[in-house]
């Protein structure tokens, strides 16, 4: 019996979910902790409305840049980095997103504690999965050039 239950916990599955479910807290709990700390130093560049105007301008080239890897990964169908820059393309559409709250956050609109953190996860590791997918893709691809140049 209780072997069933130790194997049932250690299912893969069950692993990486209980993992997850457990990142996420930590990352909640985390943000609501250093949210109420004061900081050791605090050094201001640039005033409020400057930030403001610079906030409003990477949204905007955020949004850009999702609507040109989305173009893009349309020109790579049927090649083999279709895949990779699929994942890429996601990338840069959480990032869009995560510009888009940090917008709503400047300008006092919507919070919501522990996001940020989620969503740059998420843009690293979809930029990671999606790079880590191109390299293997172009040297599969590479590979397969230089054994037919070898028997030609």
């Amino acid at each position: 019996m209780i072997e069933k239950k130790v194997k049932y916990l250690l299912h893969p599955r069950k692993t990486r979910a209980t993992l997850l479910l457990a990142l996420l807290t930590l990352t909640f709990i985390m943000n609501e902790v250093t949210a109420t700390m004061a900081y050791l130093v605090d050094v201001t560049l640039i005033p409020e409305q400057v930030e403001m105007i610079i906030e409003i301008i990477n949204t905007i080239l955020a949004i850009l840049v999702a609507i040109l890897a989305i173009l893009v990964a349309r020109l790579l169908k049927k090649t083999p980095f279709q895949l990779g820059w699929s994942v890429i393309t996601g990338a840069t559409l959480v990032f869009a997103i995560f510009e888009f709250y940090e917008l709503l956050l400047g300008l006092r609109i919507l919070r919501i504690g522990g996001i940020r953190d989620i969503l740059e996860f998420l843009v690293v590791a979809l930029l990671f999965i999606g790079f880590l997918i191109i390299y293997r893709s172009y040297s599969y691809y590479r590979r397969l050039i230089e054994e037919e140049k070898e028997e030609n």
